[in-house]
Parts: structure tokens; C-alpha cells; sequence
């Protein structure tokens, strides 16, 4: 068995948002959750700060559009995932960036 050295949460409300993607869309971010959990970190373009915030984003781009998931390092050893959506544009809107905020809040 595996030896991982981050455990990976989810919060609730990401929980329910991620299980509404797509399942190739869900593969995916699976594949990024596992990295996460091994190594601790994802690569560019894979992921990328989100500058001015403790916040990550993993991405998963299909066709012409992109869905993202944002995450934080709550403690040294623990990785939450706070949202998961869908865009278009290049730029995080500041609702996806507020909402993870407010949800790290919950668990800190």
C-alpha cells in the first residue's frame, strides 16, 4: 500500500460541487488529488497560486472550456479542497476566490 504524505479533505460543500462534474472531468481532478497526496504539490500548468492568497488551483482544461478546483494547506500534513467550478475566461472570478476564503475559514 501507498505512503502518502498529505491527507487530502474535502469540504462539504466542494464534495457535493465536485461530484456534479463530468466523470472525465472527475478522472481528472482524481489523478491531480492523488499527486497532491503523494508528492504535496502540483505542477504548472496543472496548478497554480492564486497570487495574494494562500489558495491553489488545480486545472483541467476540455475542449474550450476549463474547470477548476481550489485547495489550501490547512496544516502541515493536511490539504483541503474548498470549490470546484467551471469557466471560461482566463482570470479566477473573485466569487470562486471568496467562496474558498470563507469555506478555509470553517475549517481552520
Amino acid at each position: 500500500m501507498a505512503q502518502y504524505n498529505k491527507e487530502i479533505y474535502f469540504d462539504k460543500s466542494a464534495h457535493r460541487e465536485y461530484k456534479k462534474l463530468p466523470q472525465i472531468i472527475r478522472k481528472q481532478f482524481d489523478l491531480f488529488i492523488e499527486e497532491l497526496a503523494i508528492e504535496g504539490k502540483l505542477e504548472t500548468p496543472d496548478a497554480k497560486k492564486l497570487t495574494g492568497y494562500n489558495l491553489y488551483e488545480m486545472r483541467v482544461f476540455k475542449n474550450d472550456q476549463s474547470w477548476r478546483g481550489i485547495y489550501t494547506y490547512l496544516r502541515r500534513e493536511q490539504i483541503i479542497i474548498l470549490v470546484f467550478f467551471s469557466k471560461k475566461s482566463n482570470s479566477t472570478p473573485h466569487r470562486y476566490i471568496s467562496t474558498s476564503l470563507k469555506r478555509r475559514k470553517n475549517h481552520e
